[in-house]
């Protein structure tokens, strides 16, 4: 039986394994504009208000992760409106940190780059659930061109750190399998199929959402994940309303825990 997800359900902070914990929250706070909360030995959590977001893991000597394995595409950080987006990739542009990608997704705005692990990185903000487009159960999502003028136009101050309700939207996973990925995390896990882009990539959510996990194929079809002595993630977190914390680990290796959300 597949675990009941609440409507309500939500990511919690995503862990990951870094080279250099310091060169990290130089992107991650300077940059994306998150600021430390706890720091114990080699793990620094960082976060917005008082929520945790990301617990970065200093792992000497790692290596950025192979293109052709299963793992991480990226994480995707939700920030709470369209200013506060525009703000932050303002920011980055003038700091001259390369983007990888920007696009409209109809169901929201996103901007891509990588960590300096190497790990991908989304910062996106959704658009109002009442604009989304439903044809039945599946959801339309597409990757148009992103009006980058018309969002920068509404960064009405300069950017400091990442309000309160910034948090961990989504995970987009590499995988060798999608049919493998489908029977983890929609027939164990409990999310709903939303949509899927033929036998390449599947998206998964609770709630209605547009997906809190995406997985696909598309340089890692067939693919085991790296091993041992790369930077990746290391364990997602899902967070539902109440109930006892459980611990599963996906056909990756992937940790996967499912928790009460902080009050």
């Amino acid at each position: 039986m597949p675990i009941e997800l609440p409507a309500a359900t939500q990511l919690g902070p995503v862990t990951l394994a870094v080279a250099d914990v310091e060169r990290s929250m130089r992107f991650y706070c300077d940059l994306v504009g998150l600021a430390e909360l706890t720091r114990d030995g080699n793990r620094v959590s960082l976060g917005a208000g008082d929520a945790a977001v990301l617990h970065l893991v200093e792992e000497p000597g790692l290596k950025p992760p192979p293109n052709r394995a299963s793992g991480l595409y990226h994480t995707a950080i939700l920030f709470p409106d369209r200013a506060t987006l525009a703000r932050v990739v303002r920011h980055i542009m003038q700091r001259e940190y390369p983007f990888t990608g920007a696009s409209d997704h109809l169901v929201s705005e996103a901007f891509y780059l990588d960590d300096p692990d190497g790990l991908g990185v989304e910062l996106y903000r959704d658009r109002a659930r009442d604009k989304w487009r439903w044809h039945g159960d599946k959801l339309e999502m597409a990757t148009l061109p992103l009006n980058l003028p018309d969002l920068l136009s509404t960064a009405d101050r300069e950017f400091g750190q990442a309000p309160p309700g910034t948090r961990v939207g989504h995970v987009h996973l590499k995988v060798s399998d999608i049919e493998v990925a489908e029977r983890f995390y929609h027939e164990e896990m409990g999310f709903d199929l939303v949509t899927r882009y033929g036998d390449s990539a599947t998206f998964l959510a609770a709630g209605g959402y547009h997906h809190h996990i995406g997985a696909n194929t598309w340089q890692s079809k067939g693919r085991e994940a790296a091993p041992p002595g790369h930077a990746g993630i290391r364990e997602l977190v899902i967070q539902v309303p109440a109930g006892a914390t459980q611990h599963f680990t996906d056909p990756w290796g992937l940790s996967v825990r499912v928790t009460s959300a902080a009050p």
